[in-house]
């Protein structure tokens, strides 16, 4: 008999369909588990027909906005709700936290697990991030430009299995598929024609390329290609829609606001191509084998976010400030504005694999998906500018995520992936001294953090500890805690250091400085691994 498995995942649709992947996988190992999924209601629909799910527990958001919120949760009332939810009372040998809030960190220390991942609260109803996959998960969404491994890896990593390719990650009835052909049809899709779908929207407005420039690239597909467009979006993106459909010419389908959101698997399944926002439906297309070009400006990041599959496209924003963080986001992105017509036309062309026209690139760069031998999912660089200061910035910006990936993969249970080679030219060259420089820095911290702690405990062993010498070195101890936090760190290491140094039992002297030590001595390992790769 298999694992009893239980994933709670109470996130977006996007972020739901890209953890699939990793379902899947761990459904096919043996002998196979029973994997029970709990989701919001609100975007479960979709996931009711995975044969990999042995069990969906949809909650509704209200629930979880009101019982597991981020601030001011009730014990007893967490308790009185996992009372009437027996998937929550079983015994399970793992769970796996992919929410990001602290309801849900909550939720999962009061389930009994042999082995948990991801957000857990401590004792204290402190952050706990279980294993060395879900700290990088929450330190890679802090540092998305510096981290090139894609959000449905990390979950793979996050159940244990080994990384390799999955396909069809969202399969859907056949009777379903020639029903929504047959919808299509009637709408106006033609024999001649190439369906391509738009998604005008995004769960956030900051996301959303301009509606002016979907009418325009609409207009290039319509003449230059024979498509036929089908808008694909939800009821709150109504206006959007509208204001499409006032400034086009050319015949449009449109089903905004007039689907399920069930009916999207098989919808998006008919069409060529989605070009999308980064959004959920852009994910359900990926899920079932329809090629994307993702556009990526304001909080969204492709290396992160981008669709899983093979030949996917990313468009994404080359603002030097881009990606913003969700808490210094702008209300009118002109990085997204900057994404020109032709560029995505150009990412159209190399999805299809058309003849380009020949476009200039201008506002972003391009990217295509493909598979690492290792089985990672991978954006390798097409296209972009050329020859000026923001190409500059992509270049240097993809070379230092992919060294700090050659450094992470280790900790993470990878192989070192291919890291720029070393030369001269003062670009990867520069890269690398800049990381080793911060690691000889960071490692000589943690020496320090360590001998003060042997000395601490030395100073217990005596007959006569000597007070004021044990206070100078927790004075000390202070302010290596302030170096760590201000000083030029590798990338990712501040927010891992965080992590592995709250789980550090709550106690005091001499203790703590055991603990403390045996944490230090981590990190050192860490940095010490890191400046050899350096």
């Amino acid at each position: 008999m298999g694992k009893n498995i239980l994933i709670i995942h109470f996130s977006r649709l996007g972020d739901m369909i890209q953890s699939l992947p990793a379902v899947k996988l761990l459904s096919e190992t043996e002998p196979r588990p029973r994997i029970t999924y709990a989701c919001l209601e609100e975007f479960s629909r979709p996931l009711r027909h995975v044969p990999w799910i042995d069990e969906l527990v949809s909650v509704p958001l209200a629930t979880v906005n009101e019982i597991l919120n981020e601030k001011g949760i009730k014990p007893e009332v967490v308790e009185r709700w996992i009372e009437g939810m027996p998937p929550f009372r079983r015994n399970y040998d793992l769970l796996i936290n992919w929410t990001h809030n602290q309801g849900s960190g909550y939720l999962c220390s009061r389930i009994n697990s042999i082995r948990k991942e991801g957000r857990i609260s401590g004792a204290g109803n402190e952050i706990l991030v279980s294993g060395n996959w879900g700290k990088y998960l929450f330190a890679a969404v802090r540092h998305r430009t510096n981290n090139p491994i894609n959000m449905s890896d990390i979950y793979i990593g996050m159940t244990g299995v080994k990384h390799r390719p999955a396909s069809a990650t969202l399969p859907t009835d056949p009777e379903s598929d020639a029903a929504c052909r047959e919808r299509l049809w009637e709408m106006g899709l033609g024999e001649s024609h190439i369906p391509i779908g738009l998604q005008l929207g995004a769960s956030s407005m900051n996301r959303v390329w301009p509606v002016e420039n979907f009418i325009r690239l609409g207009e290039m597909l319509s003449s230059r290609l024979n498509a036929r467009i089908v808008l694909f979006g939800s009821e709150k993106e109504r206006g959007l829609a509208e204001m499409f459909l006032r400034g086009a010419n050319f015949p449009t389908i449109d089903l905004v606001g007039r689907t399920r959101i069930d009916d999207l698997p098989p919808l998006l399944k008919c069409v060529r191509l989605l070009v999308s926002n980064d959004t959920g439906p852009m994910h359900i297309a990926a899920a079932v084998g329809t090629g994307t070009v993702g556009i990526f400006a304001s909080t969204a990041y492709f290396s992160l976010t981008g669709p899983y599959g093979e030949g996917h496209i990313a468009v994404q924003s080359n603002y030097p400030c881009a990606p913003c963080l969700n808490s210094t986001r702008c209300d009118h992105p002109l990085c997204a504005e900057a994404i020109t017509v032709e560029t995505v036309w150009e990412a159209v062309c190399l999805a299809l694999g058309e003849a380009a026209g020949g476009e200039k690139i201008r506002g972003a760069a391009l990217y295509r998906s493909s598979f690492t031998q290792e089985g990672l999912l991978d954006y390798r660089p097409v296209s972009g500018e050329n020859n000026s200061f923001a190409a500059w910035l992509i270049s240097r910006r993809d070379m230092q995520s992919r060294a700090v990936h050659a450094l992470w993969a280790p900790w993470l249970g990878l192989e070192r992936r291919d890291a720029p080679v070393r030369t001269g030219d003062g670009g990867t060259a520069f890269v690398f001294s800049t990381l080793g420089t911060a690691c000889v820095e960071y490692l000589e911290i943690y020496r320090e953090a360590m001998d003060a702690c042997r000395s601490i405990l030395r100073e217990f062993r005596r007959d006569r500890p000597r007070i004021e010498y044990i206070k100078s070195r927790i004075e000390m101890l202070n302010k290596t805690e302030l170096k760590i936090i201000k000083g030029e760190a590798p990338p990712l290491l501040k927010e891992i250091n965080e992590f592995i140094m709250a789980e550090a039992a709550v106690c005091n002297f001499p203790q703590l400085a055991r603990e403390l030590l045996e944490k230090y001595a981590v990190m050192a390992n860490i940095v010490t691994r890191f400046e050899r790769g350096c």
